[in-house]
């Protein structure tokens, strides 16, 4: 079962690629089904996959295995909090497509794949975010996500509301980004590792937190606050709810 891993990133980016190449040439209805069935299909992989997660599932994508215990490639660990992570957030996604049919009074901008092969990103990123083994894997897979939501605030482009509150959103989640990647530069400075098992192995052979670790974790735990619009780094939150169609609001609140 740890060779599906990759798919269930594949699946929503494979959905996501064919609507954007051929939405605009889809009536709304068909664009519309194909992007729940990818959805619902990777949701349906999800919940697979977290039914055979004991033991936990473990996937090196592209056969980069470590040697001598060191590797440079991308791991995926499927656990049980993981893949209810990305099982909750693809359940999610369904709904809101489903919601999305009724929703919009037209297709966006003559467009009829666009939505749905946006909400589709926003599904590979969590799904990527979930599975990811490793925190710098963990942080691109979450930065396709939120710039993926920046655009779904912003959808209604036409309306200059929706822009600035888009664009604060983007901003301030923008600083929590860097904030993040900075505490992943110091932890990589301090145990010279990426993948979370061996950071928690390289800081356990430190000893106890320092000055460096702890400003790690403080940048890092801010960051990801920021984006979970958790007190007091809740300011982008009531414009980007206030703009955003209603089908986005129901993933940044449940996701």
């Amino acid at each position: 079962m740890h060779h599906l891993l990759p798919v269930l990133v594949a699946v929503p980016l494979l959905g996501a690629t064919l609507l954007v190449a051929g939405g605009r040439r889809l009536p709304r209805v068909v664009a519309e089904t194909v992007g729940c069935a990818f959805a619902a299909g990777t949701a349906g992989l999800a919940i697979v996959l977290l039914l055979n997660s004991s033991p936990p599932l473990t996937e090196w994508v592209g056969g980069w295995t470590p040697e001598g215990g060191e590797s440079v490639g991308i791991v995926l660990v499927g656990d049980g909090p993981g893949l209810g992570m990305a099982a909750l957030a693809s359940l999610l996604t369904v709904a809101a497509l489903a919601y999305s049919w009724h929703y919009f009074d037209e297709a966006p901008r003559r467009h009829a794949g666009s939505f749905p092969a946006l909400m589709l990103l926003f599904q590979g990123g969590m799904c990527g975010f979930a599975v990811a083994g490793d925190l710098f894997n963990a942080f691109v897979f979450f930065e396709l996500m939120s710039v993926v939501a920046y655009a779904l605030t912003g959808h209604r482009v036409e309306e200059a509301k929706a822009v600035q509150g888009a664009l604060s959103f983007g901003v301030l989640n923008s600083l929590g980004a860097y904030a993040v990647l900075m505490g992943i530069g110091l932890l990589y400075a301090r145990t010279g590792e990426l993948a979370m098992v061996k950071i928690g192995e390289g800081l356990d052979r430190h000893g106890g937190p320092d000055a460096l670790t702890l400003a790690a974790f403080a940048l890092v735990l801010t960051g990801l606050l920021v984006k979970a619009a958790a007190v007091p780094f809740h300011f982008w939150l009531p414009d980007a709810h206030a703009v955003a169609p209603t089908p986005v609001c129901m993933l940044l609140s449940g996701v």
